[in-house]
Protein backbone atom coordinates (compact mmCIF):
# COMPACT_ATOMS: atom_id res chain seq x y z
CA UNK A 1 0.00 0.00 0.00
CA UNK A 2 1.44 3.34 -0.98
CA UNK A 3 1.91 6.11 1.59
CA UNK A 4 -0.72 8.18 -0.27
CA UNK A 5 -3.29 5.39 -0.04
CA UNK A 6 -2.51 4.83 3.64
CA UNK A 7 -3.01 8.55 4.27
CA UNK A 8 -6.33 8.62 2.38
CA UNK A 9 -7.60 5.67 4.46
CA UNK A 10 -6.28 6.94 7.82
CA UNK A 11 -8.91 7.02 10.54
CA UNK A 12 -11.60 5.54 8.29
CA UNK A 13 -13.34 2.22 8.68
CA UNK A 14 -12.47 0.41 5.47
CA UNK A 15 -14.05 -2.43 3.55
CA UNK A 16 -10.94 -4.57 4.04
CA UNK A 17 -11.65 -4.53 7.79
CA UNK A 18 -15.39 -5.19 7.48
CA UNK A 19 -14.99 -8.76 8.69
CA UNK A 20 -13.32 -7.52 11.87
CA UNK A 21 -16.01 -4.90 12.40
CA UNK A 22 -18.79 -7.43 11.94
CA UNK A 23 -17.02 -10.07 14.04
CA UNK A 24 -18.49 -8.80 17.28
CA UNK A 25 -18.15 -6.01 19.80
CA UNK A 26 -16.18 -8.07 22.32
CA UNK A 27 -13.40 -9.29 20.03
CA UNK A 28 -9.70 -8.47 20.35
CA UNK A 29 -9.53 -7.76 16.62
CA UNK A 30 -12.18 -5.05 16.84
CA UNK A 31 -10.63 -3.54 19.98
CA UNK A 32 -7.25 -3.33 18.22
CA UNK A 33 -8.84 -1.85 15.11
CA UNK A 34 -10.68 0.82 17.12
CA UNK A 35 -7.37 1.79 18.78
CA UNK A 36 -5.70 2.01 15.36
CA UNK A 37 -8.50 4.25 14.03
CA UNK A 38 -8.31 6.48 17.09
CA UNK A 39 -4.55 6.83 16.71
CA UNK A 40 -4.88 7.72 13.01
CA UNK A 41 -7.58 10.31 13.67
CA UNK A 42 -5.47 12.07 16.31
CA UNK A 43 -1.88 11.55 15.09
CA UNK A 44 -2.18 10.44 11.44
CA UNK A 45 -0.81 7.31 9.83
CA UNK A 46 1.62 5.37 12.00
CA UNK A 47 4.97 4.09 10.73
CA UNK A 48 3.90 0.54 11.57
CA UNK A 49 3.38 -1.25 8.25
CA UNK A 50 1.12 -3.83 9.91
CA UNK A 51 1.06 -7.57 9.43
CA UNK A 52 1.49 -9.19 6.03
CA UNK A 53 0.69 -12.90 5.79
CA UNK A 54 1.92 -15.25 3.05
CA UNK A 55 -1.62 -15.17 1.59
CA UNK A 56 -1.54 -11.35 1.49
CA UNK A 57 1.87 -11.45 -0.24
CA UNK A 58 0.46 -13.90 -2.78
CA UNK A 59 -2.45 -11.55 -3.42
CA UNK A 60 -0.11 -8.64 -4.03
CA UNK A 61 1.97 -10.69 -6.47
CA UNK A 62 -1.01 -12.08 -8.41
CA UNK A 63 -3.51 -9.20 -8.32
CA UNK A 64 -2.51 -7.78 -11.73
CA UNK A 65 -2.82 -11.24 -13.31
CA UNK A 66 -6.22 -11.78 -11.67
CA UNK A 67 -7.49 -8.44 -12.96
CA UNK A 68 -6.13 -9.20 -16.45
CA UNK A 69 -7.97 -12.54 -16.37
CA UNK A 70 -11.18 -10.77 -15.28
CA UNK A 71 -10.83 -8.22 -18.09
CA UNK A 72 -10.32 -11.01 -20.64
CA UNK A 73 -13.20 -13.14 -19.34
CA UNK A 74 -15.64 -10.21 -19.26
CA UNK A 75 -14.31 -8.39 -22.34
CA UNK A 76 -13.94 -5.24 -20.23
CA UNK A 77 -11.30 -2.66 -19.39
CA UNK A 78 -11.33 -2.13 -15.61
CA UNK A 79 -9.82 1.09 -14.28
CA UNK A 80 -7.00 -0.10 -12.02
CA UNK A 81 -5.99 3.05 -10.10
CA UNK A 82 -4.11 1.51 -7.17
CA UNK A 83 -4.24 4.69 -5.05
CA UNK A 84 -8.01 5.18 -5.17
CA UNK A 85 -10.01 5.53 -1.98
CA UNK A 86 -13.77 5.90 -2.25
CA UNK A 87 -15.29 7.61 0.77
CA UNK A 88 -18.94 6.85 1.55
CA UNK A 89 -21.07 9.87 0.53
CA UNK A 90 -23.05 9.90 3.79
CA UNK A 91 -20.45 8.57 6.25
CA UNK A 92 -17.07 10.28 5.79
CA UNK A 93 -15.33 7.88 8.16
CA UNK A 94 -16.18 4.85 5.99
CA UNK A 95 -14.17 4.08 2.85
CA UNK A 96 -13.06 1.41 0.43
CA UNK A 97 -10.12 0.99 -1.92
CA UNK A 98 -11.31 -1.37 -4.65
CA UNK A 99 -8.73 -3.10 -6.82
CA UNK A 100 -10.46 -1.87 -9.99
CA UNK A 101 -13.66 -0.23 -11.21
CA UNK A 102 -16.03 -0.61 -14.10
CA UNK A 103 -18.80 1.86 -14.82
CA UNK A 104 -21.31 -0.25 -12.87
CA UNK A 105 -19.23 -2.17 -10.30
CA UNK A 106 -16.22 -2.40 -8.05
CA UNK A 107 -13.80 -5.28 -8.46
CA UNK A 108 -12.03 -6.85 -5.50
CA UNK A 109 -9.49 -9.41 -6.71
CA UNK A 110 -8.78 -12.33 -4.41
CA UNK A 111 -5.97 -14.82 -5.02
CA UNK A 112 -6.35 -17.47 -2.32
CA UNK A 113 -3.74 -20.08 -1.56
CA UNK A 114 -4.19 -23.36 -3.50
CA UNK A 115 -6.06 -25.26 -0.77
CA UNK A 116 -8.43 -22.33 -0.18
CA UNK A 117 -9.00 -22.00 -3.95
CA UNK A 118 -9.87 -25.70 -4.18
CA UNK A 119 -12.47 -25.18 -1.43
CA UNK A 120 -13.99 -22.22 -3.32
CA UNK A 121 -14.23 -24.35 -6.46
CA UNK A 122 -15.76 -27.25 -4.48
CA UNK A 123 -18.39 -25.19 -2.65
CA UNK A 124 -18.85 -22.35 -5.19
CA UNK A 125 -19.06 -19.95 -2.21
CA UNK A 126 -17.15 -16.82 -1.30
CA UNK A 127 -15.15 -17.57 1.88
CA UNK A 128 -16.58 -15.97 5.02
CA UNK A 129 -13.49 -13.82 5.55
CA UNK A 130 -14.20 -12.04 2.23
CA UNK A 131 -18.00 -11.72 2.35
CA UNK A 132 -18.24 -8.50 4.35
CA UNK A 133 -15.52 -6.86 2.27
CA UNK A 134 -16.97 -7.68 -1.11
Amino acid sequence: MTPELRQARAGKMTASKAGIIMGGLDTKGLADYVMQLAWERVYGVSDDPGYTSPAMERGTLLEADALAWYAFETDSEPDQDSDRTIVHPDFPTVAASPDALLSDRCIEAKCPMPRAWMEVKRTMKIPAEYRWQV
